[in-house]
């Protein structure tokens, strides 16, 4: 152990002296989603969505600690990204002979007949892969393409998350720079495969922080692990860079996991988790009481983890700010949104349940849900600064609200009426909500000096109804402020109405 400790430690120190890393944080820019229809993931068991258990005929993994095949208490990441994405035919490659070649490999679950059906979510991961072109392994997934002619189409983003096992799986007295080194050869080597195959825009993890893990978080390996990861990180970094270099036609989105991790092991509300060490499976739990715990077993996330996993994926992609923490919602329509601290840092976001307002007349159709937002001020009695980033342009019809001293308000009015003081700033293009919040003032729902809280939401106010209008009614305000129905023709409407009601009486 002491050797393998001593030489992660210089493996850092080597590879920090790079100074370079695709996973920095990128400059504010324009940013145009790309257009992308179609899903291919390769992989480990972190994004296996039933290969493996295909492969075993359904033996492995166990289904009764692990749900229907995944290596998780439910859906993978994977999953729920499709799902963003829209796809609706899922294709799984599997072994189905040991005929020659041996590496021949088909499409199991609804195979293509002559051309592709799409939109597509095609998952070619393994549980237990690594990076290396064995059995399952991440080069042999790629020679499953090569072998059966297939191609990847116009508009598909693949994903590549690979890596893990080749260090869970080192033997002892491996040297980790050598590890690393062909690790990440082997991923260079596979990103160029996938771009021979077609691929114009591949999204690649690092790895999340294994030392945290409930296999090290409370062993004398966890130091070593995390210096293990962060060099792998690093020189990945440098890999996907040459990549990009050589490759200026693909669009590479780099996706840091890593970060993620320190974010939710910083501020674990941020991503409603709350037991950060333990694997829920070996603490009794069942598939569906395991939701505030962040790993299912030794090294594999729960369902509720992995679905943050796939927003953070696809809001790097599809809303592309560098520095926001992406959060699957739960209201109406369960997307993505980003959220950043200006001048604060948000440390937790939760989502209320109706029953907390009950009696509030919230409305029903909050697109988002009603975020509990909770912010620590940069400087306490300032005013808080946070942006929300949209997937889709906020409806018409629709305006940011907040539930405060017992009644909701129009944020976005608020902001209008202060002057920009305080209050909901919806951008030009509505998909960007900046809200500013005077700390301990009338709409900081928190009075801890330097703490600011906001329940808040997309959505309309039940005030603000026709009256045809039904419970789920999406344009419920009609003012010109909202976009909707300008109030110059309802002016001019009941001047005609009254003048109607004149001409009746003189009759």
């Amino acid at each position: 152990m002491k050797r393998f400790l001593a030489a992660a430690l210089c493996l850092v120190l080597a590879v920090f002296a790079l100074n370079t890393s695709a996973f920095a944080l990128q400059g504010t820019v324009a940013f145009v989603p790309p257009d992308l229809e179609n899903l291919v993931v390769f992989g480990d068991s972190l994004s296996d969505s039933g290969n493996v258990f295909t492969l075993y005929a359904g033996t492995n993994p166990d289904t009764e600690e692990y749900w229907q095949g995944r290596f998780s208490n439910g859906p993978v990441w994977s999953e729920v990204m499709a799902n963003f994405m829209g796809t609706e035919n899922t294709f799984l490659l599997t072994e189905t002979s040991f005929m020659e070649p041996s590496r021949k490999l088909m499409v199991v679950e609804n195979p293509p007949i002559s051309a592709y059906a799409t939109p597509f979510f095609f998952n070619n991961a393994f549980g237990g892969a690594d990076t290396s072109d064995s059995y399952t392994d991440f080069g042999y997934q790629i020679d499953a393409w090569q072998a059966m002619e297939l191609t990847i189409p116009d508009k598909t983003l693949v994903v590549v998350w690979i890596g893990g096992n080749d260090f869970l799986g080192m033997a002892p007295g491996a040297d980790p720079n050598v590890v690393i080194g062909t690790a990440v050869q082997n991923i260079y080597d596979g990103l160029v495969d996938i771009a021979a195959l077609g691929a114009t825009h591949i999204a690649v993890c690092n790895l999340p922080n294994l030392g945290d893990t409930p296999r090290y978080n409370a062993t004398p390996e966890k130091a070593a692990v995390t210096q293990l990861t962060m060099g792998f990180n690093q020189a990945l970094a440098a890999t996907l860079q040459l990549f990009m270099g050589n490759y200026g036609q693909v669009a590479v989105y780099p996706i840091d996991m890593f970060a993620m991790s320190e974010a939710t092991h910083a501020n674990p509300g941020l991503y409603g988790v709350t037991n950060l060490v333990d694997g829920a499976l070996y603490e009794g739990e069942t598939f569906d009481s395991a939701d505030g715990y962040l790993y299912w077993d030794g090294v594999h996330p729960t369902k509720a983890a992995h679905e943050q996993l796939g927003a953070k994926v696809y809001g790097t992609v599809f809303i592309g700010a560098a520095n926001a923490n992406y959060i699957k919602t739960k209201g109406t329509t369960g997307d993505t949104i980003g959220i950043e601290g200006g001048n604060c840092d948000v440390t937790s976001v939760q989502f209320d349940a109706m029953a907390d307002t009950a009696n509030t007349d919230r409305p029903e159709n909050l697109l988002y849900g009603l975020l509990d937002i909770t912010a620590t001020l940069d400087v306490a009695e300032t005013e808080a600064q946070i942006t929300i980033y949209l997937p889709n342009a906020l409806p018409k019809g629709y305006s940011w609200h907040k539930y405060i001293n017992g009644e909701w308000v129009d944020f976005a009015q608020v902001f209008k009426n202060t002057g920009g003081v305080e209050g909901a700033q919806i951008s030009a293009d509505r998909k960007q909500v900046t809200l500013y919040i005077q700390d301990n003032g009338q709409y900081d729902a928190d009075n801890t000096v330097g703490i600011v809280q906001d329940p808040i939401g997309a959505g309309v106010l039940d005030s603000d109804k026709p009256e045809d209008a039904s419970k789920d009614d999406a344009c419920f305000v009609r003012s010109a402020q909202n976009g909707s129905v300008p109030a110059m023709p309802l002016i001019l409407l009941g001047i005609f109405l009254a003048l109607g009601l004149t001409v009746r009486r003189m009759r």
